[in-house]
């Protein structure tokens, strides 16, 4: 074996007729490649194309005639046909049924739900053998195909499978096909058809050859055309070489002379401009390889790294002498022939060493450290370096760790290394100290094991597995080519459960068995998939893609099943250590928190949707006022007699259901402040029920405690919830049957469950007999505008969220197709506890002064005009004001006459200036005893449920009625004097309690 190569001289003319007789052939070579490329790109371009053209024609062809033939069988269904009972129809639809033919082996097949085989390859069968008795060849292959059936069969609209199948033209030929499945289940039969999917190849072959055949006579022209150019060029460069010939060779002698020396090129001999600028090149190199050459020795001493310079050509020699022998240099050969390891290292000659390799040795100069070199080896140093000789015999580099003898004895452990440059006599070795590195690595030894205790006893769910074998399975197809993604898993299930099958579970801590609830690791790797659903097998294809891909971690929202069925919602995090043989998985259980953002979702979707609510039902409750209003004063100009009185009467009942249109969209609006009062909830359910189940099917079955606290809420709101839970209980029991209603006290403490803060709530449980609610359509049931009825509005189950929400109570439901629907609600408690039966003092009625002041605010001139006539229909005086400012300066400026207002009537808000809010501060300071109303088509502020708080005395809410107003205004003018004496009375009951 020779380790020194003499390279061969080559002629530069010959070199240049070699090099242009090529580049004329890769000229022309390229051009037939280009050419074939790009037949074949236009090939395979088409064959695709007639592939997925073909492929979704046929899809289609199989999915019309599967449809074609389910509506005929559903229409022999419809009409009463019963095939159990009538064996010769069933056999006379299925014999017609498979006489349908498309394209060479398309037949319409069709099976029972459990397997037995009605229809298959164009024969009808007796419906006594399952698909897999009667195709026995592979049966369980046919098992797991009719599997994949079955599961499309049972999707709503049906849909495609991919597998393979022998053809019937062929029944040596296994092919790939797609067959769309949908499923009777009024028949308990699915209807499939299927259609091979590599019928389109004989064409794609034909073109092929069409092609093959091009592409020969394009070759044969652009050879002809290549010979013909190489004659040509050969022509040429003979004509150009014997005019330069002389000049050449005048050149290369002269360069002969020169060449053994360091001086530069005397440039006054040169005749010939390129040349010259040759020389002027080669003077340069000469100058630069000098100080190179000064630079690499300042660079080898000042390196911090320790450098080693040695001369190996006395050793490439003897190498070269045993491989001429027909020896095989290797360790083995260095172990046999010792004598040979120590005629190599005394022909090894040190050339060189820095600074820093002295210091690490301990010696003190170069020369010392040359005489003193075979004393800093030792049996490891020897064997490191025959291993090394063998890396120089095959032209290799080297890299080891080995051990050295210092000048004091000490032996240092140290990474030896060196780059192979061939034709180099001269090696370079480096010396790393790994004495510290060996230290960490004894450390990292003893930690291994405080990891398996802190792995194990961790609180955290973790999961050790393997992923070295799907690296390389994913490593194969990729070097293929194909692009690695989830839709390519889908495509190809086989490979994927391939995948999964040879993931290696290493180890699964504590916290892990515990969160899914199994006892040991046996248990759990027994039922492996049983933790696995849909989603979870979507995070494993995207495990798989980021392997494939080489990141070495992952992070996704995932869910897996826990042992007792609970579906939990977790994040999977996976971190690769070291390499892909040990991946730590982590879960983390977010399922709590899954249900509170859902909440919080809800909530926020109610926000936006009361935003819109709230503008809509102010601007309506606005208008509404001024219709209400004015069909007011129309009936006070009417006797009842009068014939036109009934339809204003209509149209006023009319408005009162338009008002209670708006209250429900002002339960979404921003603000809809509950205004509270403490009420008795079993009272009010009772009322509530008896009115809304007249005349129904429907039986109640009330059941409280005795001792129920009172319930702290806005009474009117309430109603409206429970009014439409029974209401909506009743229609769903068409047929009739029980609603059962229960409350009981309920004292939560803080943590709880349901997010409630901690104190005494009323729980109340409606549960109905009906017939329930598709679990799809549990998670929306309380979205604005969702509503599972043809009539509903969508509008009743928010509301009641909605409500609920605001009192900073809870509500659940729980329901099933056929088994009903219950809801559980939490609402608090009254600070009081339950007060005894007030008796309250008849208050006797008093009109109010006929001449009284009022000062009405409000931004609407037709709420001002309409307001205006019906104080003044009551004998009032009446003045407007359309701003804050206005009404301000009118009633000090009255305060200091004979005649101030008495009262005033401010809306809530104004646009663009004071509202009531701002309005009563200011007259507040004026007149401590001003009595002021507010009034407002909705509430977006705390005013209108706590309104005495900011000084009024009074609140009426847009629209209302004359007597309404009438009412207010008596009570406002005229004092409560017996509401007072109630208050004082209940205090009075309380403190007894």
């Amino acid at each position: 074996m020779d380790l020194v190569v003499k390279k061969k001289k080559v002629s530069l003319i010959k070199l240049i007729r070699i090099w242009g007789i090529a580049f004329i052939i890769a000229i022309g070579g390229s051009l037939i490649m280009f050419d074939i490329i790009n037949s074949y790109l236009d090939f395979y371009s088409r064959s695709d194309e007639m592939r997925r053209a073909y492929i979704a024609n046929q899809k289609q062809i199989i999915k019309r005639e599967v449809e074609n033939i389910s509506e005929m069988c559903m229409m022999y269904a419809k009409v009463g046909i019963k095939f159990d009972k009538d064996k010769n129809i069933q056999k006379n639809l299925l014999k017609t049924i498979s006489k349908i033919r498309f394209n060479n082996d398309g037949y319409i097949f069709i099976n029972k739900l459990n397997g037995d085989v009605l229809v298959s390859n164009g024969k009808v069968f007796d419906g006594t053998k399952k698909l897999w008795e009667v195709y026995d060849k592979n049966p369980e292959k046919t098992k797991k195909l009719f599997d994949k059936e079955y599961k499309v069969a049972m999707k709503p609209d049906g849909d495609y499978i991919y597998y393979s199948f022998i053809k019937l033209s062929d029944s040596k030929k296994e092919s790939p096909k797609s067959s769309f499945i949908y499923g009777i289940p009024e028949l308990q039969w699915l209807i499939g058809a299927g259609v091979y999917l590599d019928d389109i190849e004989e064409n794609i072959i034909q073109i092929r050859k069409e092609l093959i055949k091009q592409v020969q006579t394009k070759f044969v022209y652009i050879t002809l055309i290549i010979i013909g150019l190489i004659i040509l060029f050969l022509i040429s460069l003979k004509l150009l070489t014997n005019k330069l010939i002389n000049d050449y060779r005048l050149f290369v002698s002269f360069f002969n002379k020169k060449a053994l020396s360091n001086e530069e090129i005397n440039r006054n001999h040169i005749n010939f401009v390129e040349l010259d600028r040759m020389a002027v090149y080669a003077n340069k190199m000469l100058t630069e390889l000098l100080k190179s050459d000064k630079k690499y020795k300042d660079l080898f001493n000042a390196n911090p790294v320790s450098l080693w310079e040695e001369d190996f050509s006395g050793v490439k020699i003897i190498l070269e002498r045993i491989a001429n022998k027909g020896d095989i240099i290797t360790e083995e050969y260095f172990d046999k022939n010792p004598d040979v390891v120590t005629e190599c290292l005394s022909a090894i000659k040190v050339l060189n060493i820095n600074m820093v390799t002295l210091d690490l040795l301990k010696y003190d100069t170069i020369e010392e450290l040359k005489q003193n070199f075979p004393a800093i080896l030792n049996k490891n140093s020897i064997q490191t370096l025959k291993r090394e000789l063998v890396a120089i015999a095959n032209k290799t580099s080297f890299s080891e760790e080995t051990e050295f003898v210092l000048k004091d004895g000490t032996i240092i452990p140290a990474i030896v290394q060196f780059q192979f440059v061939e034709n180099f006599d001269s090696i370079i070795f480096a010396i790393t100290d790994i004495t510290k590195q060996k230290i960490i690595g004894d450390k990292l030894k003893r930690s291994e094991e405080n990891y398996k205790n802190l792995f194990n006893e961790n609180p955290l769910a973790l999961w050790e597995e393997d992923f070295s074998g799907v690296k390389s399975k994913l490593e194969i197809i990729k070097n293929k080519g194909v692009k690695i993604n989830v839709e390519y898993f889908d495509n190809n299930p086989d490979f994927f459960d391939e995948c999964r099958s040879i993931i290696k579970i290493s180890n699964i801590n504590k916290a892990t068995l515990q969160l899914l609830k199994y006892k040991d690791l046996n248990e759990l790797e027994s039922k492996n998939n049983s933790i696995l659903n849909d989603k979870t097998l979507e995070t494993i294809k995207n495990e798989f893609i980021a392997i494939a891909y080489d990141k070495t971690s992952f992070v996704e929202e995932s869910e897996l099943i826990r042992s007792d069925g609970v579906v939990l919602s977790v994040i999977v995090q996976f971190n690769v250590i070291g390499t892909y043989k040990k991946i730590l998985f982590s879960i983390i259980d977010i399922t709590e928190r899954k249900k509170t953002e859902e909440e919080l979702k809800k909530i926020q979707m109610l926000k936006s949707v009361g935003t819109l609510a709230g503008g809509i039902a102010h601007d309506f409750n606005n208008i509404l006022m001024g219709l209400f209003g004015n069909i007011s004063m129309a009936k006070t100009k009417l006797s009842k007699e009068h014939q036109s009185y009934k339809y204003l009467e209509d149209a006023e009942s009319s408005m009162n259901w338009a008002t209670g249109l708006t209250k429900q969209l002002l339960t979404f609006a921003k603000g809809g402040t509950p205004v509270k009062e403490d009420i008795r909830i079993s009272q009010l359910i009772e009322e509530i029920v008896k009115f809304d189940l007249s005349g129904s099917n429907v039986k109640p079955v009330i059941t409280y405690d005795d001792n129920l606290w009172l319930a702290d809420v806005d009474k009117g709101q309430i109603q409206q919830v429970f009014s439409n839970l029974i209401i909506n209980a009743n229609q769903a029991m068409p047929d009739g049957g029980h609603l059962f209603i229960s409350i009981e006290n309920a004292n939560l403490s803080e943590g709880s469950p349901i997010g409630l803060e901690k104190g005494k709530y009323l729980k109340i449980k409606i549960k109905d007999e009906g017939t329930g609610i598709d679990k799809k359509h549990i998670d929306r049931i309380f979205d604005p505008y969702f509503s599972t009825k043809q009539t509903g509005s969508g509008l009743g189950l928010a509301t009641v969220y909605s409500i609920i929400n605001k009192h900073k109570g809870y509500i659940q439901i729980e329901s099933s197709l056929g088994k009903g629907t219950m809801f559980t609600i939490y609402l608090p408690t009254s600070k009081y506890e339950q007060a005894e039966n007030i008796e309250v003092p008849e208050q006797k009625q008093s009109f109010i002064r006929q001449n009284a002041k009022i000062l009405i605010m409000d931004d609407e001139e037709v709420l001002l005009n309409v307001t205006s006539d019906m104080l003044e229909s009551f004998g009032f005086l009446v003045e407007t004001a359309r701003d804050g400012k206005s009404t301000i300066e009118m009633y000090e400026q009255a305060l200091h006459t004979d005649m101030p207002f008495d009262a005033l009537i401010m809306d809530l808000t104004i646009p663009g200036g004071f509202g009531g809010k701002d309005v009563i501060k200011e007259l507040l300071k004026i007149d401590p005893d001003v009595k002021a109303i507010v009034s407002s088509g909705y509430a977006d502020d705390p005013v209108m449920a706590n309104y005495s708080d900011y000084g009024f005395k009074g609140i009426i809410a847009k629209p209302y009625l004359m007597n309404e107003l009438e009412e207010l205004l008596n009570k406002v003018l005229l004092g409560r004097e017996a509401e007072r004496q109630v208050g004082r009375e209940a205090s009075r009951q309380r403190g007894k309690k």
